[in-house]
């Protein structure tokens, strides 16, 4: 599977779990967006990113918090989603679960969740940021 293959199934599978939880989901028409999803959650409108996280040392996901933007020349730049974007939608392709990141919590180009165990004081327990526990409503 490719890199685009796997963002789209995380998209799918983003909302498939949102609206199993009874939220309105609407995706932008086209690619120039800097969000993948609006989340209506009844009092607000979030703008999501869905990421596809990765497994580092078998007890770490992590995940991309920018994006990278190539130019006609091949230099590419990190580009953050600071003030475009609410929050991120991090898909643990392992095991299928879902982790609901506010952009604030996030820094500017990579970060890692602690699958296992306490927080390292570099990085965050991944069950703070279960979807499950960190539902807007």
């Amino acid at each position: 599977m490719n890199t685009k293959e796997r963002g789209d199934l995380t998209e799918v599978i983003a909302v498939a779990e949102l609206k199993r939880y009874g939220y309105t989901v609407s995706t932008p028409v086209g690619e120039t967006a800097r969000y993948d999803l609006l989340l209506d959650t009844g009092a607000e409108i979030l703008r999501i990113q869905c990421k596809t996280g990765w497994i580092r040392d078998e007890e770490c996901l992590v995940f991309k918090a920018c994006s990278t933007e190539y130019n006609a020349s091949g230099h590419h730049a990190n580009r953050s989603y600071e003030g475009e974007v609410d929050a991120f939608l991090v898909r643990n392709p392992d095991e299928d679960g879902l982790f609901f990141v506010p952009v604030s919590d996030a820094p500017s180009r990579e970060m890692t969740l602690r699958l296992n165990g306490g927080a390292h004081p570099q990085q965050n327990a991944a069950s703070e940021y279960r979807l499950d526990e960190r539902l807007p409503f």
